[in-house]
Order: C-alpha cells, then structure tokens, then sequence
C-alpha cells in the first residue's frame, strides 16, 4: 500500500513540477513582451504625434503662404508681412518637432524586431521532463522486477 502511495506522490510531484514549469515560461513570455508593448506604444505615439505636428505645420505653411502673398499687396511690410513671417517661423518650429518626434519613433523599431528566445527554455524544460518520465518509467520497471522475484 505505501508503494503505491510513493508511486502516487512521485506522480503528483512530477505533475506539480511540469505545472510549474509552464507558468514559469509563461511568465517569462510575458516579461519579455512587456518592453516590446512598450516600445510599440511609444513608437505609435511618437509617430501619431508626429504626424499631427507635420499637418498643423502643413496648415502653418498654407496660412503663411496666404499670408505672404497679402504682404505683396501691402506696402513695404506692414501688418501682414509681420503675421506671415511669424506663422513661417512656427511652422519651421512644428517641423523641427515632428522630426524629432519621428526619429524617436524610428529609434524603437529594432526593439520591435527582436525574438523572443523562449524555444531554449522550452527545449530545455521539455528534455528534462522526458528525462523525469524515463527515470521513472526505469524505477517504476525496476520495482515490479522486484515483486514479481519476491513473489517467487
């Protein structure tokens, strides 16, 4: 009765050992996605705002132009000539911006690229539970050789 009860708790360990074998890759899966989530959350935002700069500045550029165009019909730089310089140099400033923003953007998709190397952990987890299983094929083998010379 107690060597089957052995039999049993050696199973169970095993059961219990493979259960945590996989949350624990698992979680590393998921600790080594968490950085990538972030850096495309960064890249998306980088490049969202980005973008939104360049079409203010694009805007910027038209009223400038608009602008430009009033300040030849004024004389020698009145008003106009004054607002349509000031929208350049803020279009200039919003441009400035965005690339900025967009090489920060482009700064995180090599983090994107990376694999994530679980396969060894994976490889190496599942050649140690096949090697547990053969050792306790080997003993389980080993302990009936035993009855069965004990029951003659």
């Amino acid at each position: 009765m107690s060597d089957t009860q052995d039999l049993r708790s050696q199973f169970d360990t095993l059961r219990d050992a493979a259960k945590t074998l996989a949350i624990a890759w698992k979680d590393k899966a998921i600790a080594q996605a968490k950085p990538k989530a972030k850096s495309a959350g960064i890249l998306g935002g980088a490049f969202g705002a980005a973008g939104y700069f360049a079409m203010n500045a694009v805007s910027l550029l038209f009223l400038a132009g608009a602008a430009g165009f009033g300040a030849l019909y004024s004389r020698f730089l009145g008003p106009w000539g004054a607002t349509g310089l000031g929208l350049v140099t803020m279009a200039v400033v919003l441009l400035v911006l965005a690339g900025i923003l967009a090489l920060v953007g482009r700064a995180q998709i090599p983090e994107l690229t990376k694999k994530l190397d679980i396969a060894d952990d994976v490889k190496a987890g599942t050649e140690s539970v096949k090697a547990g299983i053969e050792k306790g094929q080997l003993e389980v083998a080993g302990e009936l050789e035993a009855r069965e010379i004990e029951l003659r």
